[in-house]
């Protein structure tokens, strides 16, 4: 394989030996030179950016009663499909939604504890072999899908 640069032996890594290399390498390079027009492209395409109108800007670069304006309507249009989720629900199962919600939340806190109870007890009664190999395992999992996870954020950013 050809990186391109000059592999003249394999002897250990000397920053004063391959210094040198790199900056003989650097210096018979040819010099690019930008085009002519190129300045004026960047300052062209810098005002353009410049124009844009303020609602195609991002949101904190808005004025600031545009900013407080859009921030009561979001508030207010989640604020009303909230309302009508629950108005809806409270329509269908007649049961207020706040009742239903202590319900669900008792019903998750006892399956929780529960859960939690049936951990400490498996930590208790197995052998430490077993809860390393299981922690290694886990670990491994959350490493692999963190990795994977960027991998795919990069390859995404990449061909944006």
């Amino acid at each position: 394989m050809n990186t391109g640069f000059p592999m003249k032996d394999t002897k250990p890594y000397r920053p004063e030996r391959d210094g040198r290399d790199i900056d003989q390498l650097l210096h018979r390079m040819p010099i690019h030179r930008a085009p002519p027009d190129f300045f004026a492209s960047v300052l062209a395409a810098v005002e353009l950016h410049a124009a844009r109108p303020w609602y195609h800007r991002p949101w904190l670069c808005w004025p600031v009663h545009w900013q407080a304006l859009s921030f009561l309507a979001a508030s207010a249009l989640i604020t009303a499909w909230f309302w009508g989720v629950g108005v809806g629900y409270e329509a269908v199962t007649s049961m207020p939604m706040f009742s239903a919600m202590r319900a669900w939340s008792s019903i998750f806190a006892s399956t929780a504890w529960t859960v939690a109870r049936a951990l400490i007890l498996a930590a208790r009664n197995m052998p430490t072999i077993w809860l390393g190999t299981v922690a290694c395992i886990l670990g491994a999992a959350w490493i692999s899908c963190l990795g994977l996870g960027t991998a795919c954020w990069r390859l995404a950013r990449a061909n944006a």
